[in-house]
């Protein structure tokens, strides 16, 4: 699907902050709030914005976060997408995505333990034991969700941006049940007014913009953004295994990896993998030349090198859900 110049523009400063209003975005890429809003419309419609999301630091309220990937035993279309139903209806799973490659699926859990989080693969692996092949399991130590600079062809900038929703260390943070309600509303709906927020949680408009603001002062909401079509935006993730990290390979790896404008996100992980890189590109030439020169970086580092072509993140939440 054809995009032009303001469409990209209107996606990049979306991915910045997918709240801004239609007035700023008009005024930054000179047309009107009307025709913004059209534009917007137009890329949902046609499902080139797949939905919408709130990113929330969850290890601020005490989370684990785990990611499994499944290789799957032949199964046939039909089992794989009861597969996939199974997951994304489990609220203790924020993440699933259908991939080629080495494995099939992916999904995260959270859980305040690692007991929660093993009782529900449990009932994952007991339910569908026999069509999986192998699985492997990470945990997120840290993770930097950095903007879509390759959408406006610019290289990124030194101030690099970074959303990540989850850091090594992090201190629990008390939330209270009107500020969880919050999070509740924009994890559903990114766009909601503060208007209709103060309406559902019948409280006032300057309540909830106070609220917000002091979500986002503290990082408990880490910002604002969106999932693209995978069929027009290629996604690939690589899993990584390096033989001796330490603080000066891992430090060089974030260090090329961040100044990459089509690399969106990066997992410090522990378990299985080192590193989860997810690229974003509209040309395969991208992503193999990205390969291509971080092997000829890392070559001598790497142990495993897993790319798996993601085809469809069917769910990507962050709802804090019981």
């Amino acid at each position: 699907m054809l995009l032009d110049k303001v469409d990209l523009k209107l996606l990049y400063l979306l991915d910045k902050n997918a709240r801004t209003s239609y007035n700023t975005i008009g005024r930054q890429l000179g047309i009107s709030k009307q025709a913004v809003k059209k534009r917007l419309e137009h890329l949902v419609s046609k499902g080139i914005i797949k939905y919408f999301m709130t990113t929330l630091d969850l290890s601020c309220n005490g989370m684990i976060l785990s990611q499994i990937f499944i290789a799957l035993q032949n199964s046939s279309n039909e089992k794989k997408k009861e597969i996939v139903s199974y997951l994304k209806n489990n609220n203790k799973i924020l993440q699933v995505a259908v991939c080629e490659g080495t494995f099939d699926i992916f999904f995260g859990i959270f859980g305040t333990t690692n007991s929660e989080i093993d009782i529900e693969l449990s009932k994952f692996t007991t339910a569908y034991s026999g069509e999986i092949k192998e699985k492997k399991i990470i945990f997120f130590l840290e993770t930097r969700l950095y903007t879509r600079d390759y959408l406006i062809n610019e290289k990124r900038a030194l101030n690099i941006i970074n959303k990540g929703f989850h850091y090594r260390n992090n201190k629990l943070f008390p939330i209270n049940k009107l500020e969880m309600d919050i999070l509740k509303c924009l994890a559903e709906d990114t766009r909601m007014s503060f208007t209709k927020i103060s309406e559902e949680l019948k409280t006032s408009v300057q309540n909830i913009s106070n609220k917000v603001h002091y979500l986002e002062d503290n990082k408990i909401i880490c910002g604002y953004n969106y999932l693209l079509n995978e069929k027009i935006f290629l996604q690939y993730l690589i899993l990584l295994q390096l033989g001796k990290l330490d603080q000066r390979l891992e430090h060089s790896i974030f260090s090329f990896l961040e100044t990459h404008p089509n690399v969106i996100f990066v997992v410090r992980s522990m378990g299985e993998y080192d590193f989860e890189i997810i690229l974003e590109c509209r040309d395969l030439a991208v992503y193999i030349s990205f390969v291509e020169e971080f092997k000829q970086l890392f070559g001598k580092d790497i142990t495993g090198f897993i790319p798996l072509h993601v085809t469809d993140f069917c769910k990507l939440n962050f709802n804090p859900k019981p």
